[in-house]
């Protein structure tokens, strides 16, 4: 059995030797890791060249890609290469923990059967401390649920995935310019043919850094109108998502929270907001009577219309911190209806 390590990579080459020891380091060799530079225009390439030349022996293989495809376009560029049973996604500055692919094919060997597996993965602060961010919870915990919560339960690297899973999912959307992680694991809990294993009771394996300046896969520079798209096109998708499964009834009131999030942490911030993102939310109101949610986006619409004020980071800050006041816990949810 062998893990296939993909890593999408651009304009890391400052960093990327720490991310490629630690693969390098596994007490095991049942893997291969892939790397995909998208494009980098610094010195990834001769980097990355100069590493596996010292290392001739291990499975590492570059390739880079003849234009930019962005993290997801690499990362499925990998998926189209893997010889693995199993793929695994790993960002360019992320570190694997010595023990990372043999205590995962571990759990594969003593829990069979599953489509994917999801380990405990903590961040790498600046100052060299760690800090748990992704729990995990119990191995009932609703995963749908949290994910349409943005309580994303695992990281990226967090999970190994048969191929044949990935394929069942429909690789990564490349036409997103954010969340792209949130939405291809919501894609792949929503599977109903597909199982997965939670290996709660075991500590972390794996690090990502808690934050970083120089530029990403991702791209921080992305124009806000690609970002308002991925957003219009994400809460129509999961909707859509919901009602074809007949999830719907069960899921809509995280739907809500889900959109409320996306208004007030992505999109009230990148400039006015659109006349189709409002029908999305006035369609809501209609369907799912929450007063207090009918009363925040109408009042934060014609403010955000109307004056450039709301625009206050202050403003802001309060309200992204009135979503729990206003999604509470089901025990008293009574009290908004």
């Amino acid at each position: 059995m062998k893990i296939s390590i993909i890593i999408p990579t651009y304009n890391r080459a400052h960093i990327i030797v720490e991310t490629l020891n630690s693969v390098s380091n596994q007490t095991i060799k049942d893997w291969e890791c892939i790397i995909i530079d998208d494009y980098s225009t610094d010195d990834t390439d001769t980097t990355v060249g100069e590493y596996l030349s010292q290392y001739p022996d291990l499975a590492f293989r570059y390739m880079k890609n003849e234009r930019s495809k962005g993290a997801q376009g690499a990362r499925n560029t990998g998926v189209d290469r893997a010889q693995g049973e199993f793929v695994m996604f790993l960002d360019s500055d992320d570190l694997l923990l010595p023990f990372c692919i043999e205590e995962r094919l571990r759990i594969v060997e003593e829990h069979k059967g599953y489509d994917y597996y999801c380990f405990t993965t903590y961040a790498l602060m600046p100052d060299g401390s760690v800090k748990s961010k992704y729990k995990l919870c119990s191995p009932d915990s609703d995963d749908i649920e949290r994910f349409l919560k943005f309580q994303n339960p695992w990281h990226t690297m967090g999970c190994i995935i048969t191929k044949d899973a990935v394929n069942t999912v429909g690789y990564w959307d490349e036409k997103f310019a954010r969340s792209q992680d949130s939405e291809f694991y919501l894609r792949l809990v929503l599977q109903k043919n597909l199982r997965g294993y939670k290996a709660c009771h075991l500590s972390y394996d794996s690090l990502f850094r808690s934050s970083y300046s120089q530029a990403s896969v991702s791209r921080s520079s992305v124009l806000s109108n690609a970002i308002q798209d991925t957003y219009y096109t994400y809460l129509n998708k999961v909707r859509k998502q919901l009602n074809d499964l007949g999830l719907w009834a069960k899921y809509k009131e995280s739907y809500v929270y889900f959109s409320f999030y996306i208004y007030s942490r992505f999109l009230m911030p990148k400039g006015k907001m659109e006349d189709r993102f409002f029908n999305i939310y006035v369609d809501l109101m209609d369907e799912i009577d929450v007063p207090a949610y009918k009363k925040e986006i109408y009042r934060l619409y014609f403010k955000h219309r109307g004056s450039k004020a709301v625009m206050n980071s202050r403003i802001l800050r309060l309200f992204f911190k009135s979503i729990p006041k206003i999604f509470i816990l089901p025990s008293s949810r009574e009290m908004l209806w």
